[in-house]
């Protein structure tokens, strides 16, 4: 350990642990374990900060592990590398007080903790893409435009799309299922991955991970006067998906198989690594401002021709402008909160 280095043996702690919640979460949550782990998220602020590092992290290298060399003939100079400016590090922390303030808030009233789960309510709106950890590790990402109800009780774990869309990764818990509502649909699931979108009268579900019962309402049955029989059921499992139309007189949602490449269209709006191989930096900016709140402008032809070579994370905007300042002697420019001018010097 060199002079400028401090250890900080309870930092090592609370990330030792963070790992350990996170192996536990992967594969899958006791109803006793699920408590401890709402008690520890409540015990101290950084927990939270921590724990979503990790789950982070898992998420990159999963990818990492279907890294094939013939991927790429160029190094992939993206790949392993993750900055994070000091100002993102404090709204991030921000951010992470914020949270273990409210699991706090909710825990404190009642020291029993199968009844605290009686009373964690929460609503979620994202103006911009955005991942939330939920109260039982389960994690929700959200489209721009999104808001959900989060309810959850000692017997279930409810959450209401309200509009937009939004891919579920649910923490296995057989003894309290997780069901996502939307318009008069319902999507159950115990430890799974899936996509469900409100599109208009539709009511679209991508299954990416697992198997989910789908419960809605039957038209026919409807009409016939027969209140036992108004819902249908289907059970739909990875790599397939079903369009629910709202609108009356319709018939029956079909399950219908989704090839990865569709599947991989669907889901464009997650993040996601983007690989450029000698592609014109206009071409990159292009695809940036598709995925993203924050617009990148080039402020010359001579930089709007030239060849990248990198692999980028969709929403890392800032990593890479900063590559670019790095590399290419790029000076940038901020306008506002979403605008960014990029430059020769």
């Amino acid at each position: 350990m060199n002079d400028n280095e401090i250890e900080f043996p309870e930092e090592s702690r609370i990330d030792r642990e963070a790992a350990e919640w996170v192996a536990k979460r992967v594969k899958g949550f006791s109803p006793k374990e699920q408590d401890a782990f709402f008690d520890w998220l409540a015990t101290d602020p950084r927990h939270s900060d921590w724990y979503g590092r990790h789950m982070k992290t898992w998420k990159q290298l999963d990818q990492l592990a279907q890294w094939k060399p013939e991927h790429s003939e160029r190094p992939n100079h993206d790949l392993l590398k993750y900055h994070i400016s000091r100002r993102r590090w404090a709204w991030l922390g921000g951010i992470a007080a914020t949270i273990a303030l409210l699991f706090t808030l909710w825990f404190s009233l009642d020291l029993n903790p199968s009844s605290r789960l009686e009373n964690v309510r929460q609503n979620l709106v994202a103006n911009e893409y955005e991942s939330h950890v939920l109260p039982d590790g389960s994690i929700v990402e959200m489209n721009r435009g999104a808001a959900l109800k989060v309810d959850y009780t000692s017997k279930t774990r409810r959450v209401e799309l309200v509009s937009s869309e939004a891919h579920f990764d649910v923490a296995k818990n057989p003894d309290r299922p997780f069901i996502v509502h939307a318009r008069g649909v319902d999507f159950r699931a115990v430890g799974t991955a899936f996509n469900v979108r409100l599109n208009g009268d539709l009511v679209e579900l991508l299954v990416t991970e697992g198997r989910v019962q789908m419960t809605a309402p039957d038209p026919v049955a409807d009409h016939q006067g027969s209140p036992e029989l108004a819902h249908y059921t289907r059970d739909v499992v990875a790599g397939q998906r079903t369009v629910t139309s709202l609108v009356e007189d319709v018939s029956i949602a079909e399950v219908l198989e989704v090839s990865a490449g569709e599947a991989s269209e669907l889901l464009a709006w997650k993040p996601r690594m983007l690989e450029f191989n000698e592609v014109p930096l206009s071409e990159v900016v292009e695809a940036f401002n598709l995925l993203n709140t924050v617009q990148l402008e080039i402020g010359d032809s001579e930089l709007a021709r030239e060849p990248i070579v990198a692999s980028f994370h969709t929403t890392n905007v800032n990593h890479f402008v900063e590559l670019l300042e790095w590399t290419f002697d790029v000076k940038s420019e901020r306008i506002g909160e979403d605008r960014v001018v990029l430059r020769r010097p």
